[in-house]
């Protein structure tokens, strides 16, 4: 289930116009290797990111893999495992940070927006907006319409999340489901994997490039 699609963005981008400008933007997003590869969970979180703070124009990736396995860099994406870390910059004085982990215990997606109009929080159960001054703006909880025993563990939300986005595909009666540029989130998660190759700066641009 991607977050883009999620009750917390829908939520922020009915108040982004009163938030502002977004400056920085931080994602975490980590779950067990049932729940989904390492590369899921990078695409999901790179995918939001480009689409909170436009594309990226360079980034530099650093990985720690479990104990026992090799601490060489991927000779593909699907091949990644393990901890992963980016930071990323953005031509509109902007700049980003995100850590996915496939090894990483229980389900968790949360993002902090920060900006002109202070900092938003949001997580796949909950959405908050405080100001400058630390006051609270704007929160909801995203949970409370469902059966409690639909929510009783961790381990039930990915796949109620994911119920949810077929059921919006399906529903004749909702809009349909914006398209998303596919070659360029894998051509940023390219550039993150060659950043660990190379252990520099990469940007997602050439790489773009080549796919075309």
């Amino acid at each position: 289930p991607l977050i883009r699609r999620s009750q917390a963005i829908t939520l922020f981008q009915e108040i982004s116009e009163s938030f502002s400008t977004v400056r920085s933007v931080c994602i975490t997003m980590r779950g067990c290797s049932y729940q989904g590869s390492l590369y899921s969970r990078l695409t999901d979180a790179m995918d939001v990111l480009e689409q909170l703070c436009g594309q990226v124009e360079l980034l530099d990736a650093a990985m720690s893999t479990p104990h026992g396995m090799s601490t060489e860099a991927p000779d593909s994406l699907r091949a990644m495992h393990g901890h992963l870390t980016i930071n990323t910059r953005f031509a509109e004085n902007c700049c980003g940070c995100v850590q996915v982990s496939d090894v990483g215990s229980t389900w968790s997606r949360g993002i902090t927006i920060l900006g002109d109009g202070g900092c938003a929080r949001l997580t796949d159960k909950a959405f908050e907006w405080w100001d400058q001054s630390g006051k609270l703006v704007d929160s909801a909880r995203l949970d409370d319409s469902y059966e409690s025993s639909m929510v009783t563990t961790i381990d039930q939300l990915p796949a109620r999340l994911l119920a949810e986005q077929i059921n919006r595909v399906l529903d004749p009666h909702k809009p349909r489901l914006e398209q998303r540029n596919v070659s360029r989130v894998v051509a940023v998660c390219e550039a993150i994997r060659l950043s660990l190759v190379t252990g520099a700066s990469e940007t997602p641009r050439k790489l773009l490039e080549l796919i075309k």
